[in-house]
């Protein structure tokens, strides 16, 4: 909590899900998900992660179908889907991954719901348009970003191409200058020290982008 007033986002991968997942709220979590392969209890789970305060939301591995989350969809605050296989070393994006991310966007406007699509694996400048044109809002990138000496400019091209993805008529800067972004150099902390992850957040409200809270929100 000292560290950034970035949202923290907790993705709990802890079998039995319903025996820890709230905990992470107490400890300062504002948005905990839950694996849906992890517990058979997804409605309790969710809703005592709500009770507590935080948003709620599953992570769905790739070999996991959408339909898995039929009975759920409308208790959800976000969807994450895996765009690669989850493990220790990096793995390829899946292909088909951008179909589920359009299948999940269609059954939310379907339905008329208002769930987060955050896309995990595999996120790369080559990619970030198809994702964002695809669906999903929110975007985690690590090795994109990190394996590369200076971060800053990576992290500034990704958020212009996710930005200009979604409306592709309001453009930022080729160049979006770095030091303005937050959360690179942001109250004093380094980019380096207090980031594992970088969240770009689209939020279709307004015309022109702004920038407030680590977010690009139109």
């Amino acid at each position: 909590r000292n560290a950034t007033v970035l949202a923290r986002d907790v993705p709990v991968m802890i079998e039995p899900a319903e025996r820890y997942a709230a905990e992470f709220v107490d400890l300062g979590a504002d948005r905990v998900s839950v694996r849906a392969e992890a517990t058979t209890n997804l409605h309790p789970v969710l809703a005592e992660i709500r009770a507590r305060g935080a948003k709620a939301g599953v992570a769905l591995n790739p070999s996991t179908p959408l339909e898995a989350l039929e009975e759920v969809l409308g208790e959800l605050d976000s969807l994450t889907l895996l765009t690669a296989d989850p493990s220790l070393k990096e793995q390829p994006f899946i292909p088909g991954s951008l179909d589920k991310i359009r299948r999940a966007a269609r059954a939310r406007d379907e339905r008329q719901l208002r769930f987060a699509i955050q896309v995990e694996g595999g996120v790369s400048l080559e990619r970030v348009e198809e994702m964002v044109q695809a669906g999903a809002d929110i975007l985690v990138a690590g090795s994109a970003i990190f394996h590369y000496g200076n971060p800053q400019p990576r992290l500034a091209d990704l958020i212009r191409l996710a930005a200009n993805a979604r409306q592709p008529h309001t453009l930022l800067p080729a160049r979006y200058p770095a030091h303005s972004l937050p959360g690179v150099c942001w109250q004093g902390i380094r980019f380096r020290e207090c980031i594992s992850s970088i969240e770009v957040v689209i939020l279709w409200r307004r015309r022109r982008p702004h920038w407030v809270s680590g977010r690009c929100a139109f």
